[in-house]
Order: structure tokens, then sequence, then C-alpha cells
């Protein structure tokens, strides 16, 4: 009901120059805090960017989401000030030399708990936002310090690779 009497009320409501996008809060109570408003709409529109409708909806599940983002945001610079990014070498055997020859570093966070975060709840976070930047450099850094003190050929390693975003 309310959808449509905004709708309506739209209708007899006449801009100049720009056009406007209506966007409705489900649950407003749902907000953290009212200077979140703002923020929460600009995600919505993206998320909402292929409906064509004068009238979207904020549901409660895109709030939580958004939220969700913020609290891992937070996460990934809690382990970069606190150093709690790991690096994990994940071994690459070569089926021609019968034995393992190279290794891999792989990204982990460490929670405040000691828990290990898996990448897949915070890279595409890290990439959309630009923090993929640092945790690379990070990484990079880590490895070469691994290799700068350990002697590769004892540990039978020609090499580590990284993987680095674009």
């Amino acid at each position: 009901k309310v959808t449509k009497m905004l709708l309506k009320a739209r209708r007899d409501i006449y801009f100049a120059g720009k056009y406007y996008e209506s966007f409705y809060f489900d649950d407003v109570t749902k907000l953290n805090d009212q200077n979140d408003i703002n923020s929460i709409i600009s995600y919505s529109k993206e998320k909402l960017k292929n409906e064509n409708k004068p009238m979207h909806i904020i549901t409660d599940e895109m709030m939580k989401d958004y939220y969700s983002i913020g609290i891992v945001e937070k996460l990934i610079d809690d382990c970069i000030a606190s150093d709690r990014v790991l690096v994990y070498l994940q071994p690459i055997y070569s089926t021609k030399e019968k034995r393992f020859v190279s290794a891999e570093a792989l990204c982990r966070l460490l929670d405040e708990s000691g828990n290990i975060i898996p990448p897949s709840n915070f890279i595409s976070i890290a990439e959309k936002n630009g923090m993929i930047n640092k945790l690379d450099e990070i990484v990079f850094d880590k490895v070469c310090k691994f290799i700068a003190k350990n002697d590769m050929d004892e540990l039978g390693l020609n090499y580590i690779e990284t993987n680095l975003s674009v």
C-alpha cells in the first residue's frame, strides 16, 4: 500500500533536469546509525542497478549484507595493523621430478580469537575496496623474508609463487 501511495505521489510531482530514484527501507529500525543511510542507499543502488524500477526496497537482507561487509573491512584493517596476516606455503609437486619443487604463498587472516579466516570470506571484499593491494604487499614481503632467511636448495624449493592482484 505504501509503495502504491508513494508511486502515485511521485507521478504528481514533477522534477526538472534530473531523474530521481526512490529508496524505501523495509525496516529502518535495523539501521545501526542514521549516518549509514547514504552509504546503504549507495550500496543498494549498486546491487539493484539492473532493476528498472521507480522505487527500490532496501530489505533486511541487504542491510545485513552491507553491515557484514563493514565487519570484514574492519577485520582486514585490524589484521593488517596487528600483524595477523599469515602466509601459508602450499607445496607444489612435480610429477616429472617426483618431488615437491616449489610452493604457492596463500594469504590467511587470523581473528582476535586465533581462528583462521578463509579467503572466501575476505578476498572479494578486499578486491572491491582496494585493501587487496596492502594484503598483496604484506604477503610478498613475508615471502621475500622467508626466502632470505632459508636455504631454498636445502628445502628443495626452486621458487615460491605469489598471487598479486591486478
